[in-house]
This record gives structure tokens, C-alpha cells and sequence, in this order.
């Protein structure tokens, strides 16, 4: 599927597999996603399940992800990271 939201007010609950797109800014997370490439905007907490997906997030203030070869590029977390990986390229941005 090709997935195209724009900004959250809210929390954001996603369980996608085989997708690509952009979601804008959300507060708190969810995800459970399966080979997608997704672009999201600024967020608070994210918990994320991951599997062989590339996922973009230009700011955090938290992310606690179990990821199984996967590509993240992540900008300034501000608080607490959680990471259980196996075989994925986390890129820390500035």
C-alpha cells in the first residue's frame, strides 16, 4: 500500500506491511511494520517492531524498537532509547 497522513494531534496506532510513504507529526506511537518505507515526521515516543523496513524520523523525544535488519535514520533523540536489533543500520542524524 502507499500511505500518504499528514499530521497527527494524536497518538498513532500502525500495523502495515509491504508499504511505502510519509506520515506527518504524531505524539506518542505504535508500529508494527514489515518491509516499508516510510518517512514520518517529529514524534514523542515511538515503540516500534520492525522488520527488513526503512524508516525515517527527524526527531524523537523517545524510541524503544525491536528491529531485525532494517535501516533507520534518526534525528536528536531527546530522552530514553531502547534498541534489541539484529542485523540493521540505525544512522543517528544531526
Amino acid at each position: 500500500a502507499e500511505i500518504d497522513i499528514a499530521d497527527i494531534k494524536g497518538d498513532l496506532e500502525l500495523a502495515d506491511k509491504y508499504s511505502k510513504g510519509t506520515v506527518g507529526s504524531f505524539k506518542n506511537a505504535k508500529m508494527e511494520l514489515y518491509e516499508s518505507k516510510i518517512q514520518f515526521g517529529s514524534g514523542q515516543e515511538a515503540q516500534i517492531n520492525a522488520k527488513y523496513s526503512t524508516l525515517r524520523f527527524p526527531q524523537l523525544a523517545a524510541l524503544a524498537t525491536e528491529s531485525y535488519e532494517s535501516k533507520f535514520y534518526i534525528g536528536p533523540v531527546k530522552g530514553k532509547m531502547e534498541i534489541n536489533d539484529k542485523y540493521s543500520k540505525l544512522c543517528f542524524l544531526l
